[in-house]
């Protein structure tokens, strides 16, 4: 019988319809099985971007609130702003009032203090160190406002961001300007080294002291502080891409010839 032949014949359709049948029960057994793991990931994966874009809210939102700190900061003298002039421009902020007794040790009546950063997307961070990779690195920006006869006599901005994390510990950078009034002090740039917390470290530490005769051009330099980069894939990485350290260098230099 030739293979026409048997085509042609009942039972070899019958045996083909059948064998067709087993492997669609077959399919649609294993689908079902599947079909469950599928809606699962699917479902995981959904919250997964559904959290990342909650905290990256919250991080983007921060970031914001401390580029409009930085800006207040700059807009403020000291020895001019008075405290009612400062107190409606803080009301945008958490901001805290500093004891009397740490306002003293700056021979102060009263004092501010605004602290941002998202404490808990510091603390994913130390457990989960690939969410700096995704816009959520652990970074800090604060500022400090003392006053004396209702002027300032002492304003202080700092801005604390992790780089990256070598054998166990967490390095990063601390910046901070500082001015007063009266001031007596000279154009002054220090750095160094300070461990912070039971596991940051923050090796690169750049600290401004600006004049009492600061220029405008000085204080522009010594206050551009530019926060994008915490919200940045990979995050901030270099001193350079907050602070132009340079720009403020030349500065000194210029009242330092020779």
């Amino acid at each position: 019988m030739t293979y026409r032949d048997m085509s042609a014949s009942p039972l070899f359709f019958v045996g083909t319809k059948a064998k067709h049948w087993c492997l669609n029960v077959r399919m649609g057994t294993a689908a079902k099985r599947c079909f469950p793991w599928v809606v699962t990931l699917a479902l995981l994966a959904t919250g997964v971007v559904l959290a990342w874009t909650v905290l990256f809210g919250i991080n983007l939102h921060e970031r914001f609130q401390a580029e409009s700190l930085v800006a207040a900061v700059h807009s403020m003298e000291v020895g001019t702003s008075t405290l009612e002039e400062v107190r409606p421009i803080m009301a945008h902020y958490r901001t805290h009032v500093i004891s009397a007794f740490v306002a003293k040790q700056y021979a102060a009546d009263t004092g501010f203090y605004v602290g941002l950063g998202n404490k808990y997307i510091a603390r994913m961070g130390e457990r989960f160190y690939f969410l700096r990779y995704v816009g959520l690195a652990p970074w800090g920006a604060g500022a400090e406002i003392y006053f004396r006869n209702d002027r300032i006599c002492e304003l202080r901005l700092s801005v604390s961001i992790e780089t990256k994390k070598v054998e166990g510990h967490r390095e990063g950078f601390d910046l901070s300007t500082e001015e007063s009034f009266p001031a007596n002090n000279d154009f002054v740039i220090s750095g160094g080294h300070v461990t912070g917390g039971g596991r940051y470290i923050f090796f690169r530490v750049h600290k401004i002291m600006l004049p009492g005769d600061a220029t405008s051009a000085e204080r522009t330099h010594a206050f551009a502080y530019d926060l994008s980069c915490v919200t940045r894939l990979g995050s901030c990485q270099d001193v350079s891409q907050v602070l132009d350290l340079k720009a403020i260098k030349q500065d000194w230099d210029r009242r330092h010839p020779g």
